[in-house]
């Protein structure tokens, strides 16, 4: 079913918020990381204020900055309502190009993070860094690669495929399944990655009558896989 494109817009408006804050918010994570390495939790936690405001001015910079490209280049038509919509034209391009381009910049600075790792781990616990290694890279190739390739999918729709109407509607929804899977993956690549995700995990499943039985029960096969992480 197709509506104007300016109904479309106003429906919009805030899911494209949460579409928008979710690519910027993966770069910000990266860079979570990357100042982890070179500073101290004592010194991240005095300073966690600071760094929240500014990952706040940064999310609704870069939203700000979607917003600009909807205004500037909207056009009257009648459109398939679904996310993306909200831009047309070379708006269409502007999103795609930035998108792309702040998940790049994410595998870029996850590789800066690897690197300081992997340089760290010939003079500290090797064992410990391989753990580390581990979870960073298993975060990088489902939410960072799943953005990725959405954004690149969408990319080569506009350009490459030049899709238009409803085959572009289908090549949206079509890219959208790399970062869906990506997100709804990621919990279970962490809790078979991360020994303190795994551990917080059964903490709160504990909690929950029936299903901390099932966990009481498998105590010993639990500390045994723990071991071998």
């Amino acid at each position: 079913m197709e509506i104007s494109s300016l109904a479309c817009s106003i429906a919009q408006v805030i899911p494209n918020f949460g579409l928008s804050a979710g690519v910027i918010i993966v770069l910000l994570i990266s860079l979570d990381r990357l100042l982890s390495i070179h500073f101290s939790p004592s010194t991240i936690n005095k300073h966690a204020r600071l760094i929240l405001t500014c990952h706040t001015i940064a999310i609704i910079a870069y939203a700000t900055l979607q917003y600009a490209f909807a205004y500037l280049y909207f056009e009257e038509r009648n459109v398939i309502c679904n996310p993306p919509e909200i831009y047309h034209g070379r708006g269409k391009e502007l999103w795609g190009i930035t998108s792309l381009s702040v998940i790049a910049l994410s595998i870029v600075v996850y590789y800066a993070v690897w690197r300081e790792l992997a340089s760290n781990g010939a003079r500290t616990d090797l064992n410990h860094s391989r753990r580390v290694f581990r979870s960073v890279f298993a975060v990088m190739c489902t939410i960072i690669l799943g953005w990725f390739l959405t954004m690149t999918i969408i990319v080569i729709d506009r350009f490459v495929l030049d899709l238009q109407g409803r085959w572009m509607y289908i090549g949206e929804e079509v890219a959208g399944i790399p970062a869906n899977t990506a997100l709804t993956l990621n919990c279970l690549v962490l809790y078979s990655t991360s020994v303190e995700y795994r551990r917080a995990f059964r903490r709160q499943l504990r909690m929950i009558p029936l299903v901390g039985r099932l966990f009481g029960n498998t105590k010993v096969f639990n500390l045994s896989l723990e071991t071998t992480m």
